[in-house]
């Protein structure tokens, strides 16, 4: 199977974008329809800075150093409860078609409860069934990162009380 993905550009700085999609995609999972465009009005467009239309300088910030180039008063319209992330733009413009490409095509070759490759989207030498060696090294890079992502959500997800709205084990 040959993708028609060709060098996203992770490696080129890439990095920040894609962890911040998978975190987002992971919050979505228990969020469903809480950022549907086609439901949005123009208060909450505004709120949650669609477009980053107030013009912050970082669209995802990380950790608290970032927080010195926000404006005063700026809030942000979602963050992450297991991680750093908060984005200071809809989530749903920020995040790049190229970011869901990535994560879409890791998708495809990983089962959905795991993160283990059941298939490789780019063949081998002579067109053969290729190994993880065969893949280029923003692919490997990329699943390194989702990897690393699911397993933090889901150590967050069972710490949670059961009680907890953003789920946890649920009681028996």
């Amino acid at each position: 199977m040959r993708s028609r993905l060709q060098h996203p550009g992770i490696i080129a700085g890439r990095k920040k974008k894609l962890v911040a999609g998978v975190r987002f995609s992971l919050w979505l999972g228990d969020h469903s329809g809480e950022f549907d465009c086609n439901e949005c009005k123009e208060k909450n467009r505004i709120i949650r800075n669609c477009h980053n239309r107030a013009g912050c300088s970082e669209e995802i910030l990380e950790g608290k150093q970032e927080w010195d180039s926000i404006p005063t008063g700026r809030r942000p319209a979602l963050k992450i409860p297991w991680a750093p992330t908060k984005f200071m733009a809809c989530p749903i413009s920020t995040i790049t078609s190229k970011t869901w490409q990535i994560l879409a095509l890791i998708n495809d070759c990983t089962s959905a409860e795991s993160t283990d490759l059941l298939h490789m989207p780019y063949s081998g030498p002579g067109g053969q069934l290729g190994t993880i060696f065969d893949q280029p090294e923003w692919f490997r890079d990329a699943v390194r990162i989702v990897r690393a992502e699911r397993g933090a959500y889901r150590a967050w997800k069972i710490k949670q009380p059961p009680s907890s709205p953003h789920g946890g084990r649920k009681s028996k």
